[in-house]
């Protein structure tokens, strides 16, 4: 019995240091990619990744002051920065669902693609969305070549926009209707955290897109 305790140890053990291994020599390889990025499409992931942290700051500085003119019982001034936190996501989400559309074009573009992994269940709060992050999750281990797996991420973080959007719309407009309600609230902000992520992720997918053209060329 000792013997088999210590081999399940040992496998364990042996199958940690396999998948460090191999996440290691991922990000480097990574890393790699990156330096050889040409500088207009270094500067374009630049650019993006700008516009990531600068919609995500502006929907988070609204819901925090929208939090705290809640505390303070100033209703009327809570409604209005949870709408302005809601505009801003509402404005920057068509440009997202643009891009995929455009890089589920240009990945047929390039002759080799960088791989991609699926999104993950666990980064996720919303139960529709943790429902299609999971099928596209068991997708992607049936299908073979990279570009179906690319071409998958891009329609679930889609499909994922538009379900964290209606779930902050939704939310917003019954904490306008009850400002009181503290589930709402919760709502909103844990649909807010699941675009942020999908937006962080949509980020990821467009350096995989950048680095592939750059293989390419």
């Amino acid at each position: 019995m000792l013997l088999w305790g210590l081999g399940a140890v040992g496998f364990v053990c042996l199958a940690l240091v396999i998948g460090q291994a191999t996440r290691y020599r991922h990000e480097r390889t990574l890393k790699q990619w990156n330096q050889l990025l040409s500088p207009g499409m270094r500067f374009a992931v630049q650019s993006l990744e700008l516009e990531v942290q600068t919609d995500a700051a502006m929907a988070d500085s609204g819901l925090q002051g929208a939090q705290q003119a809640r505390e303070r019982q100033d209703v009327a001034e809570a409604i209005r920065l949870l709408e302005l936190s809601s505009a801003a996501i509402e404005q920057a989400t068509p440009s997202r669902m643009k891009r995929l559309r455009a890089m589920a074009v240009l990945i047929r573009m390039a002759a080799a693609l960088v791989p991609v992994r699926p999104l993950r269940i666990r980064d996720y709060h919303l139960r529709e969305l943790i429902a299609v992050v999971g099928v596209g999750a068991a997708l992607h281990q049936v299908l073979v070549s990279a570009l179906e797996r690319f071409l998958l991420r891009l329609q679930v973080l889609g499909i994922g926009f538009r379900l964290a959007l209606r779930a902050i719309i939704g939310a917003r407009r019954q904490a306008a209707a009850d400002p009181a309600a503290r589930r709402a609230w919760g709502d909103y902000q844990r649909a807010l955290e699941d675009w942020k992520t999908l937006d962080r992720e949509h980020l990821e997918t467009f350096k995989a897109l950048a680095r592939s053209l750059e293989i390419d060329g």
